[in-house]
């Protein structure tokens, strides 16, 4: 989130306020970066050092729901943010950021979504999970083609397609995997784990091995079973866990190169360079200054250099918020300390009024001062809605002799 004093009057330089997001994506370089606050986005093109809000639709109203969001390989300028069906399905960039349209030819008009998934595959095709029906474009998100039937049974988010072979996917629910070679047209279960009350909550995939598949298993009864299964022969079998933690959330490297990242049961990160065989904890003292956070989840994988990871993490007594992010594969993380700049978000439209010159004439305006600091701290999307000053203005033209 975005920490404000309050929004600047008009014609006042726009203030720069501490920023706390989580970081969804990012250019070749790694300079640019982008982040979502939950009810906004926002830029960054100096490596985080300040940001810029993004308007995915007009400036000073809520903004479409964040569900996934994907810069596509080929070309760092093309964004996509999917959403709720009822927000658009899908928008796209082709402008890094600076203009939005919809993306939806295909896609369900109106219902609501629990579970999202967005994906382009090495080939260039994009895929997009809405709940249980998976979507498939050929021609950049022009138009989508729905594949297969419906998910098995039910709606979990332990769901993963393969970047490098999309025709295979992986999908969970309870203790059971699901295993999918033909796009989900169908689905075979594959192996039932002894996953405790809590079932499988994540899956992810190798994309230069499609028969290593991670599953991790947390807050189960219990606690050997907790941690990171491996597969190494497609979903057939899995290893008992090799680290005693509580994942919540698996990230491999775009590239498949073998490091994956989890977090570790006590705020740290863990990173594995051997396929879950083992893993490398990092311990609170590697965290400059030694904070030694009491949660962390990684956010993000540098596209191109997978020993850059994002991390949000809460530190301290108070579980202060913090963006967090190594270089180095997680041997040191150091805070990431950006500056957000705070503007009005529709900006005022000019006006001229030449009334009979020796008349009053009351002029009532209504200027809608929503600065995106009000965007962010809002409690629900229709107090964003309703967040705006309201200024009304007489505006006195006496007789000229007067």
């Amino acid at each position: 989130m975005v920490a404000c004093a309050g929004p600047a009057l008009l014609g006042q330089a726009p203030a720069t306020v501490p920023f706390y997001g989580e970081i969804i994506g990012s250019g070749a370089s790694g300079r640019t970066l982008y982040a979502t606050t939950g009810p906004g986005y926002f830029k960054s093109i100096d490596d985080g050092a300040t940001w810029s809000p993004v308007y995915v639709t007009e400036a000073g109203v809520a903004q479409p729901d964040f569900a996934a969001f994907a810069v596509d390989p080929l070309n760092d300028s093309t964004l996509y943010l999917a959403t709720s069906p009822d927000e658009g399905a899908l928008w796209k960039s082709t402008n890094a950021g600076l203009t939005w349209r919809k993306a939806n030819a295909g896609l369900p008009a109106a219902s609501p979504v629990t579970q999202s998934y967005l994906l382009i595959a090495n080939n260039g095709a994009i895929y997009l999970r809405i709940d249980t029906a998976i979507y498939k474009s050929r021609d950049g998100g022009e138009t989508w083609t729905k594949l297969g039937a419906a998910l098995p049974l039910g709606n979990s988010r332990a769901f993963d397609i393969n970047r490098g072979t999309p025709s295979q996917m992986f999908y969970a629910v309870g203790g059971t995997v699901w295993k999918s070679t033909d796009e989900g047209a169908s689905w075979r279960a594959m192996v039932t784990l002894q996953t405790g009350f809590s079932g499988i909550s994540c899956i992810a995939t190798e994309p230069a091995f499609p028969d290593v598949v991670y599953v991790c298993v947390s807050g189960g009864g219990n606690p050997i079973l907790n941690g990171v299964h491996t597969s190494t022969n497609g979903g057939s079998s899995f290893t008992a866990p090799t680290l005693a933690v509580q994942p919540t959330r698996l990230l491999t490297d775009h590239v498949g190169g073998g490091t994956l990242y989890t977090a570790g049961s006590t705020g740290t990160i863990c990173r594995s360079q051997s396929r879950g065989v083992t893993f490398n904890c990092i311990p609170g003292t590697a965290w400059v200054p030694a904070v030694n956070p009491t949660s962390t989840r990684p956010a993000y994988v540098e596209r191109r250099n997978s020993n850059i990871l994002h991390v949000n993490a809460t530190v301290g007594a108070a579980r202060t918020a913090a963006m967090y992010r190594t270089l180095d594969g997680g041997q040191t993380f150091r805070p990431l300390q950006g500056l957000a700049r705070v503007t009005f978000a529709q900006t005022a439209l000019s006006m001229a009024v030449a009334p009979d010159v020796s008349a009053t004439v009351p002029l009532a305006v209504s200027v809608v001062a929503v600065d995106h600091c009000t965007l962010l701290h809002a409690g629900t999307r229709a107090n964003e809605r309703r967040r705006s000053a309201r200024i009304s203005a007489m505006i006195t033209k006496n007789d000229r002799s007067s």
